[in-house]
C-alpha cells in the first residue's frame, strides 16, 4: 500500500532508480532520482546512475518480461495502477519461457484492484491511507468510506479501513469490513491478512490461521503474512 509521488518529470517521462522494483506489499520510501552525471559526480553517484531507468508512460510492448514486472511495481507505487496491469499483462503476454508468467499473474490478481480503477477513485484511497499513516484516523475513516461508496467495486478503501479498525481493536468492524473486500477480489492477499487479524485479536487461532493461509496462497512474498504465521507457530500450534 505504499505510496510514491511522481518526483520528477521530463517531456513526459519519470526517471527513477530500478530500486523501486521491491515486492509489492513492502512499504517503501521516496526513490532517488538524478537527470545527469558529469565529470565532477563522485564514483557513488556514478554507481547510482548506471541503475536509473525512465519510466515510460506507457508499458513498451517488447521489453522482456521481467523487466515488464518491475514497471509494474514502480507504477503500481506511483498510484497507477491500470497501467500497472497493463504491464504485467504484456509480461504474461512476452514471457516465452514460462519462468515471469506465473509470478505476474498472481500479483496481477492479489495485489492490484481486480476492476479498472479511475485516478479520482486512486486519489481518494490514497489520501484515506496517507490520514491513516498520520494517525489521523477519524479523517482516513471519512475518506476511505467516501472512496468505497462512490467506487463499489475497489477494494483498496476497504483495505485501509481493515487496518484502522485492527488497530483502534475492533475485530468485529475490521472482519466485516475484510469480508467486502473479498468479496470484491477473493485473492486478495491483505484482505486475508486482516480477516486473519481481526481472528487473532479475539484469540481465535485457527480461524487466524486459516485467514493466515489463504493470504500466503493469493500472495507467498506477503512479508506481513509470513510474520504472522510465525508468531502463531511459536504460540499456538
Amino acid at each position: 500500500m505504499a505510496i510514491l509521488k511522481p518526483i520528477l518529470t521530463l517531456s513526459g517521462l519519470l526517471a527513477i532508480t530500478f530500486a523501486c522494483a521491491a515486492p509489492m506489499t513492502a512499504g517503501q520510501s521516496r526513490p532517488a532520482t538524478r537527470l545527469e552525471t558529469n565529470s565532477e559526480t563522485t564514483r557513488e553517484d556514478q554507481e547510482l546512475s548506471k541503475k536509473i531507468i525512465v519510466v515510460p508512460d506507457e508499458p513498451p510492448v517488447d521489453w522482456a518480461s521481467d523487466r515488464l514486472v518491475a514497471l509494474a511495481t514502480c507504477y503500481k507505487n506511483m498510484g497507477a495502477p491500470e497501467r500497472a496491469k497493463k504491464a504485467l499483462r504484456l509480461a504474461i503476454k512476452n514471457d516465452k519461457t514460462g519462468k515471469v508468467k506465473k509470478q505476474a499473474q498472481m500479483l496481477l490478481d492479489s495485489e492490484l484492484p481486480k476492476y479498472p480503477v479511475p485516478q479520482e477513485a486512486v486519489f481518494l484511497s490514497n489520501k484515506a491511507y496517507d490520514h491513516y499513516c498520520r494517525k489521523q484516523y477519524a479523517s482516513a475513516i471519512k475518506t476511505a468510506k467516501e472512496c468505497a461508496a462512490k467506487y463499489p467495486k475497489y477494494e483498496s478503501p476497504l483495505d485501509t479501513l481493515s487496518a484502522i479498525y485492527l488497530e483502534q481493536k475492533k475485530p468485529l468492524l475490521a472482519r466485516e469490513t475484510s469480508k467486502k473486500a473479498l468479496a470484491i477480489n477473493d485473492k486478495c492477499s491483505n484482505a486475508w491478512l486482516s480477516l486473519g487479524n481481526s481472528y487473532l485479536l479475539e484469540g481465535d487461532y485457527k480461524s487466524a490461521r486459516a485467514a493466515a493461509e489463504k493470504s500466503l496462497q493469493c500472495y507467498p512474498d506477503n512479508i506481513n503474512t509470513k510474520a504472522m504465521i510465525k508468531f502463531l507457530n511459536a504460540k499456538h500450534r
